[in-house]
């Protein structure tokens, strides 16, 4: 079966989890033959980094000109003609790209605007989505409980849905990668991955770790997102952390590294449609703390400490249970690899493959 993959994330998307999921199920699909699916239609021009080897891809010759609705344009023009595709695999919810006249499958990714609209300050990124989820032949839900929180917003959904989980890739599977020079990380630290926005519970952690660190001197290391605003920059002053403070972008071989040296993985957010980060801390032997959001929960299983959402005394207990006691260290080791070996990439692509084979009957 021939499918397509329109091309709305990695002309908008720089580094994310939604672009890494669509780059490794491409990967996984162009690897494979026995999947039966011929991935056609990839982007010439993508802005997404990590995406690149995957999809064929290159960044636009000209930065200024480096906006989605201009690549979109320019990817329009440069893809070499090819057999019209069985379906359509759509990787956002821009409306300009339904899939008119074909077969079109979507992956919901999560249902943050719906169920949290006040951490939403600029609208409802998702605007379109019901729209697509009305028109869609099948959709794909990345868990258990992003499939029931779609349903309880959009009950009439007639196209079947499937669950089909996320997984990690290479980088962070393995031997520990070399490490480099830029990453002198502090001995001893706590680590956050990711973007800081509002229902993240930033805010949550850096009060649970102002009271970490009244007991302990412990380090902070933050991963991706955008730079420091004045307000954390602040904030992180205040904790006088000196040398035991970075926040760098790495890429995934270093960030695997960070992983691994990391003492504890906080993932304090009050809702999430997966958290592919506690996969990834899993799979580097780094013992997590989570909130008790459903999805985390779904994904974690047995192998992290809970906190209740936007409990930071709570927070900073169980991230002290972490670092103070090396057996609890020792215990979510080994409960982490076992869980994160639950999941793959073929098994993604296996069960993404199935959907599509329903839906082209």
């Amino acid at each position: 079966m021939r499918v397509k993959f329109d091309d709305q994330i990695f002309v908008s998307q720089v580094r994310g989890g939604i672009s890494s999921y669509f780059a490794w199920l491409v990967r996984e699909f162009r690897s494979n033959a026995c999947y039966n699916v011929e991935v056609t239609g990839l982007p010439v021009f993508s802005k997404t980094s990590g995406a690149h080897d995957a999809l064929g891809s290159r960044p636009f010759p000209i930065n200024i000109l480096n906006r989605p609705r201009i690549l979109s344009f320019a990817n329009g023009l440069a893809r070499s003609p090819r057999l019209r595709p069985d379906l359509v695999h759509s990787t956002y919810y821009n409306s300009r790209h339904l899939a008119k006249g074909h077969k079109r499958v979507m992956t919901v990714h999560d249902m943050s605007p719906e169920i949290l609209p006040d951490k939403f300050a600029l609208g409802d990124a998702h605007k379109y989505k019901a729209q697509q989820v009305t028109e869609a032949d099948a959709i794909l839900c990345v868990s258990e409980t992003t499939k029931n929180d779609l349903l309880s917003y959009f009950p009439k959904i007639s196209a079947p849905i499937f669950v089909t989980p996320l997984a990690v890739g290479d980088p962070f599977l393995g031997e520990l990668p070399t490490v480099t020079s830029m990453l002198e990380t502090p001995r001893t630290f706590v680590l956050f991955v990711g973007a800081r926005f509002s229902y993240k519970g930033f805010d949550v952690f850096l009060k649970a770790f102002a009271l970490l660190r009244e007991d302990l001197d412990v380090g902070l290391v933050l991963v991706g997102g955008n730079p420091l605003d004045n307000l954390e920059r602040q904030q992180i002053r205040a904790l006088n952390l000196g040398k035991n403070f970075l926040h760098c972008s790495p890429t995934d071989a270093d960030l695997a590294t960070i992983y691994r040296r990391a003492t504890v993985f906080v993932y304090p957010s009050f809702y999430e449609g997966f958290g592919l980060p506690i996969l990834e801390a899993l799979a580097c032997s780094c013992p997590i703390v989570i909130s008790n959001a459903p999805a985390l929960l779904e994904v974690a299983g047995d192998a992290a400490r809970v906190f209740p959402r936007g409990d930071e005394r709570a927070l900073a207990a169980e991230m002290l249970s972490v670092v103070d006691h090396a057996e609890r260290t020792q215990v979510l080791q080994a409960l982490g690899l076992n869980r994160v070996a639950e999941f793959s990439w073929q098994k993604t692509a296996e069960l993404t493959r199935n959907a599509y084979q329903q839906v082209l009957g």
